[in-house]
């Protein structure tokens, strides 16, 4: 009987040894971690190399396929980047950074003025005062047919199950109205990859189809009358598939995420090809190895000013690509971070995109502390792909959980939205002296397209 009161009380000790024993040890961590701390004698400050840290606008080469993480924030704000912030109307039922909500931002333009900024979303298209806020006019859209804009910001088109009407940005006034083909038994139909304006912003170009047969129509901005763009054929008729169309400025090309004419399926093709009307030729750009992001149309990539440089996105890469030599320039990526919205600075030299960060930071020092990293806006040298310098809306009292960015026409500003906020900073100041560069005008003229004779 001793025996047996002697084991179960060794064995009760036991247990109560690794069992209480890591709990007074963490009271022991916590009462030195959260006790006063010892008095540090006086010395002398040593100084920093501010660019070494960070804190100053620098230029960090880029090493592919390594992983490159910047500074989360830059350390210090300048008051004045900030020249407005607001708010654009939202469906009560929804939080303004709902992914359901459709009047959730998720395309920015400017006029070419730079005087009014243009806000895309599911619901519709918004036109404000760029100086005051104050809201202008709105175009309404239809949540399954996207609304386009034009790059320069002149005008809007509105597509319905049936037809589609281009309107004037600055006036509200409707230009044009076109109309799908229709009759009892076939029925013509908008193709997946939405439309997009020529560079001039003269052509809307948008897909159609009809059974077997597809067609490119170019759409004039200004009378609605339509031409259909020459496409190599099959044995059903003309084919193009495509979940991205972005028109290259100064020429006739086009750039698809997709393909045009006869697809070998035994062959593995690059995701972007440029197709040429005037000789009916598609080239595979194998230097973008990516499926650009097709969420929010025409964002997934854009084509620079000059029509040379090509930038990209998906979820987890944003690439840089030289579209005439077919060369990669950059690829950015990083563990646990994000990319969205990729454009092109106006002088086609400099890029800009934004970077979400997917992780957060515990202050161990401090109980129940955590850090979540903010939204950054990222410019990068679009020659070089070397990292310029970034800087955080959220640090300028802005939002969060940025879904949107452009530059404006002139260089001087820029637009970021998130969600259903908007803000305008002034480009200069924002990227911490970073002086914008002389912009390059997009075509005035109608481009010469192949269309069907």
């Amino acid at each position: 009987m001793g025996k047996s009161l002697g084991g179960v009380l060794a064995a009760a000790l036991v247990i109560a040894v690794f069992k209480l024993g890591p709990y007074f040890l963490t009271r022991a961590v916590i009462r030195e971690a959260t006790s006063s701390s010892p008095a540090i004698p006086q010395t002398t400050i040593p100084t920093f190399d501010v660019q070494k840290l960070g804190l100053a606008p620098v230029q960090t080469p880029i090493r592919k396929d390594k992983e490159v993480r910047p500074a989360i924030s830059t350390g210090r704000v300048q008051k004045s980047a900030l020249l407005r912030q607001w708010t654009a109307p939202s469906e009560a039922k929804y939080k303004p950074d709902a992914l359901l909500n459709p009047a959730r931002i998720t395309g920015l333009a400017f006029d070419l003025r730079g005087d009014c900024l243009i806000s895309i979303s599911k619901g519709g298209v918004h036109v404000w005062n760029a100086a005051t806020g104050k809201r202008e006019r709105t175009f309404e859209a239809a949540e399954r047919f996207p609304a386009v804009v034009s790059r320069d910001g002149r005008f809007a088109a509105i597509p319905t199950t049936t037809d589609v009407t281009i309107y004037d940005v600055e006036t509200g006034r409707s230009l044009s109205h076109y109309e799908l083909e229709k009759d009892r038994i076939l029925t013509s139909r908008w193709v997946h990859g939405g439309g997009a304006f020529s560079p001039s912003g003269e052509y809307l170009l948008i897909g159609c189809s009809k059974v077997g047969k597809t067609d490119l129509l170019a759409i004039e901005s200004r009378t609605g009358r339509a031409e259909r763009v020459q496409l190599p054929a099959d044995d059903f008729g003309s084919r193009i598939e495509y979940e991205q169309l972005e028109p290259v400025p100064g020429s006739a090309r086009l750039l698809l995420n997709g393909s045009v004419g006869k697809i070998n399926f035994k062959k593995k093709h690059a995701p972007v090809v440029t197709f040429d009307p005037a000789t009916q030729k598609a080239t595979e750009l194998t230097a973008l190895r990516l499926r650009p992001w097709t969420l929010n149309h025409n964002r997934g990539m854009r084509v620079s000013n000059d029509g040379i440089r090509v930038i990209a996105y998906d979820d987890k890469v944003v690439a840089i690509v030289n579209r005439v030599t077919d060369k990669e320039i950059a690829t950015v990526h990083e563990d646990d971070v994000s990319y969205s919205d990729p454009s092109f600075t106006p002088d086609g030299k400099r890029c800009v995109f934004l970077r979400h960060t997917h992780f957060y930071v515990i202050n161990l020092a401090v109980k129940d502390a955590t850090t979540y990293p903010p939204d950054t806006v990222e410019l990068y040298d679009a020659k070089t792909g070397n990292r310029i310098t970034a800087f955080a809306p959220e640090d300028h009292g802005f939002a969060k959980r940025l879904t949107s960015v452009e530059v404006s026409p002139d260089g001087k500003k820029v637009a970021v939205a998130a969600g259903t906020r908007l803000a305008v900073f002034d480009f200069e100041s924002a990227f911490f002296g970073t002086k914008p560069l002389p912009p390059l005008p997009l075509p005035t003229e109608a481009e010469s397209y192949a269309f069907v004779k």
